[in-house]
């Protein structure tokens, strides 16, 4: 979400949201019979992806109650098994491998509130209404991951790997802008949570 340079919004409440919601998850069985066999399978879920306000240089914004509000979420949780992998065998070999990745090492899973140079938030409540003013930045990731490899027979090797990765970031820039409230607070919050399971 973008306001202009220069941009003028006035009204007694101002809500700016933008809300980026990603689910992800995969699935895979291998089973192999025989004198000597063997199974794998692999599964790989990348998320990127930013939810982002910025505010343009200059631009001015007039409410009692303002709110600038960016989140972002990405969910990995639909299959209670992932990868799943049954070798019978005189000689067997499983191998799985499962990765997943809420943002990488060079793009990061980002929720940003930018406020331009010159520009001005401004909640203009008194006393008996002070009104409110508010902006924000939110990341949230929940991510449960489970292999299960088994192998039966004389001789049997089992591999298995689940390696989950979290890199996100939640930020408010204020470049230069100014934000001023004539009688509430003035509340600027960054939040990241990451919930993650692998087994």
């Amino acid at each position: 979400m973008s306001i202009g340079t220069g941009a003028i919004i006035s009204a007694d409440s101002v809500y700016l949201h933008t809300v980026n919601t990603q689910a992800q998850d995969s699935s895979s069985d291998a089973i192999a019979f025989g004198l000597a066999a063997g199974g794998g399978a692999l599964a790989h879920n990348t998320a990127t992806g930013d939810a982002r306000i910025d505010i343009g240089n200059n631009a001015q914004i007039t409410g009692t109650d303002i709110v600038v509000s960016a989140q972002n979420y990405f969910n990995k949780d639909q299959y209670s098994t992932n990868l799943k992998s049954a070798t019978i065998a005189v000689g067997s070999i499983s191998a799985l491998l499962s990765q997943t990745r809420a943002g990488t090492s060079t793009d990061t899973m980002d929720a940003v509130v930018n406020v331009g140079d010159g520009a001005v938030l401004h909640s203009d409540g008194n006393n008996a209404h002070p009104g409110s003013l508010r902006v924000e930045a939110f990341t949230d990731v929940n991510a449960i991951d489970n292999v299960e490899a088994q192998a039966y027979g004389i001789v049997g090797i089992t591999l298995g790997s689940s390696d989950i990765g979290v890199n996100t970031r939640a930020s408010v820039n204020v470049n230069g802008g100014a934000l001023h409230a004539d009688a509430a607070d003035v509340d600027v919050t960054t939040r990241s949570n990451a919930f993650t399971r692998a087994h």
